[in-house]
């Protein structure tokens, strides 16, 4: 343990006082794991799938969501795939691009959480939320096979709620990596009642960090 001089003894440095003396380097790895932070990837970054210079449209078309914003000061923004009512089966989407933080415990878990649920009217045969997660490379190409294998999630209900997708993330293993995602809201509704309106009302990444 370091020493310093205090008058003519030499008085051994506590534990807290040499450790965390300022200045020091303390590894990452000797930090405590925060599990599952989250971290918001906002709607207004949304951006149109197949052309990233695009956001979102006002109002959702042909195979693209649209960012809804509602009424100031008594909506918030919103991300909806239009009324869908006897429209017959329809995918629309979103792309974002989203980095990993710096303090992202390399290789360990991550997942994506978006709310969604339907407005006005479930659809009368089904609606499913799906993700795709791409590393990003470095040649103008993605890296490695889509992060998230599972199938897409039942979002047919009027109550919002969180549904979790479980990324991979052995591969994740060094600093500055960016994803890649594409979200899909697929409705399939033959009725020609009231709306029937997919919508999703968060996004956030779920990552284990350290510091």
């Amino acid at each position: 343990m370091p020493n310093r001089i205090h008058g003519s003894l030499i008085e051994p440095l506590s534990m807290n006082e040499s450790v965390f003396a300022p200045g020091t380097a303390i590894p990452a790895a000797n930090l405590a794991q925060a599990a599952d932070r989250a971290h918001p990837v906002r709607l207004t970054d949304l951006l149109v799938w197949d052309d990233f210079t695009a956001r979102l449209p006002a109002a959702a078309a042909n195979d693209d969501l649209g960012l809804v914003t509602g009424t100031w000061g008594t909506h918030v923004p919103t991300v909806q795939a239009g009324d869908l009512k006897g429209v017959g089966a329809t995918t629309r989407r979103a792309g974002f691009l989203w980095p990993l933080p710096p303090n992202y415990d390399l290789a360990q878990s991550l997942s994506c959480r978006i709310r969604a649920g339907m407005q006005t009217t479930v659809a009368d045969n089904a609606c499913t939320l799906d993700l795709e997660v791409f590393l990003v490379g470095q040649d103008g190409n993605v890296d490695g096979a889509d992060l998230y294998a599972d199938p897409a999630i039942d979002v047919n209900q009027l109550a919002e709620a969180d549904r979790e997708f479980e990324l991979t993330g052995s591969g994740l293993s060094e600093r500055g990596l960016v994803l890649m995602g594409r979200i899909s809201l697929t409705c399939n509704d033959a009725a020609t009642g009231t709306a029937v309106t997919p919508t999703i009302y968060s996004v956030s990444m779920l990552v284990d960090t350290r510091g």
